[in-house]
């Protein structure tokens, strides 16, 4: 695998890893597995899978159930190293020793209306404002989405933040002193529960998508 260690040149899909986050319990949607909930007939990390593969290099997907399924929307499944759901930052922590490109994108399952071109718009951020991390933010509320590129040694302040009792995305955003991209408040919809699943079904229903 290339491994781009320029510091001055933006990385292209080449020398790029992805990761999709998958591995929460999903409470608010009866703890189903969010990952595998079918909108127009495909999976929710299909959505996230056919915007992001042609972007990296290789997928990864970090999941703690139904693995299986999984397989088949990327090159590995990661499951947490860390029990008990432990969010996102899970995830990221056992990505951290899997990781061999020198950038990563790390999306969440359920942000299905992201543009084609996210990660180009983070990396060039990134890139022009000499960041670490920079993390996908809605325009509007300015709250930050679980969708952000990052430097691979950015990964291990993860397992750092857990050991401590901090979880939170915001957490290892904050600890790496994130920069924020700006986003439309419709491309960073994401599903948290039936309510959004039927929302985002609409909105699917009128969007022209080939898989």
């Amino acid at each position: 695998m290339r491994v781009n260690d320029d510091l001055n040149t933006i990385p292209s899909k080449n020398t790029i890893q992805g990761l999709i986050l998958a591995g929460g319990q999903s409470r608010r949607l009866d703890g189903v597995d969010k990952g595998l909930l079918e909108l127009n007939g495909h999976p929710l990390v299909q959505h996230v899978a056919r915007v992001l593969g042609p972007q990296t290099v290789r997928l990864s997907v970090a999941a703690n159930r139904s693995r299986s399924a999984y397989q088949k929307y990327a090159t590995e499944v990661l499951p947490d190293a860390i029990g008990g759901f432990a969010g996102p930052l899970a995830g990221l922590a056992t990505f951290a020793s899997a990781a061999q490109s020198s950038w990563v994108a790390i999306v969440a399952c359920d942000l299905i209306f992201l543009p084609d071109d996210w990660v180009e718009r983070l990396l060039s951020s990134a890139h022009t404002y000499n960041q670490n991390v920079v993390c996908a933010t809605d325009k509007t509320s300015g709250k930050h989405a679980v969708c952000a590129v990052a430097r691979r040694e950015c990964l291990a302040t993860a397992a750092t933040l857990l050991k401590t009792g901090r979880h939170r995305w915001a957490d290892w955003l904050a600890s790496n002193q994130a920069g924020s991209e700006l986003f439309a408040s419709k491309e960073l919809f994401n599903i948290n529960s039936h309510d959004d699943a039927k929302k985002a079904e609409a909105l699917l229903f009128n969007k022209t998508v080939t898989y």
